[in-house]
């Protein structure tokens, strides 16, 4: 049986693990009230250990997380701007809570241009925002890498997603983060094969087993390591956001950076 989940329109974009808990759990997210923040298992952090991170919202309804690439352009998941009008949204940047910060309006949203002939294949899009942002120590770009990290190598991950699957009952006023391994390709692809997934090179997984996973929320949500960009969380599948959630899916950096920095200009890592 095929599984997959295709991108619904402009509104919800995955599924409840309590009834659907063999399915993935994928795309934008539900309006989340500002107190509701984190990842399971995750720590309290702050925006000034996060600087790239920022939000995009919709007619002041959060999205997604994205990541600052450039001095004016942000990377997330197509799934997360797919069919919206760039007019009705705006990033906001330098928040620890996802929506008091500097707020920039949209000026142009670019999906990849393979994005949608498979999902969760070229998940990627780069939003420019109207003006520059002005770095601080709240605000500033990352860079793209040149090469995939190790398997089994600690990434760390932070976003604004819930801190449990059962939405609104655990709450934190806080930015969280938390630390994931890279497992090799492999491993994903054979933990991914019962869901239908046509598996591609655009895709990654990452795994703290009986720990640290990502919630509804966390969509796009930036796997770092050493100040490089390694990829954005897409999806979950069985145990959606507990302890026994499966290694989650992640849009894997690496194969668009080319795309990334002639479509952003952002920088690559040094040789």
């Amino acid at each position: 049986m095929n599984l997959k989940l295709n991108v619904l329109v402009l509104s919800i974009l995955y599924c409840v693990q309590s009834s659907y808990s063999d399915r993935p759990v994928t795309g934008k997210a539900l309006p989340l009230e500002n107190s509701r923040l984190g990842i399971y298992d995750g720590t309290p952090t702050t925006i000034e250990k996060h600087p790239y991170l920022v939000s995009i919202l919709s007619n002041k309804v959060f999205l997604c997380a994205c990541t600052i690439v450039s001095r004016s352009w942000v990377v997330t998941l197509g799934d997360c701007v797919t069919g919206l009008d760039p007019s009705e949204l705006t990033v906001v940047a330098g928040s620890d809570d996802s929506s008091t910060g500097t707020t920039y309006t949209v000026q142009t949203v670019t999906l990849h241009p393979h994005y949608g002939k498979t999902v969760y294949d070229y998940d990627y899009a780069c939003v420019q925002i109207n003006g520059s942002f002005k770095w601080s120590n709240k605000v500033r770009p990352i860079k793209l890498p040149r090469r995939e990290p190790k398997a089994n190598a600690n990434l760390i991950v932070a976003g604004w997603g819930d801190t449990s699957d059962k939405r609104g009952k655990q709450s934190n006023s806080q930015l969280m983060q938390g630390k994931m391994k890279w497992l090799a390709k492999k491993v994903c692809e054979e933990t991914w094969a019962d869901y239908g997934i046509t598996w591609t090179e655009r895709m990654a997984c990452a795994y703290n087993k009986g720990k640290t996973t990502l919630c509804s929320g966390d969509w796009a949500d930036a796997f770092v390591k050493k100040g490089l960009f390694y990829g954005m969380f897409a999806a979950g599948g069985g145990g959606f956001c507990s302890s026994s959630a499966i290694p989650v899916l992640i849009a894997d950096i690496v194969p668009a950076a080319a795309w990334i920095k002639q479509t952003t200009g952002a920088t690559l890592e040094d040789l």
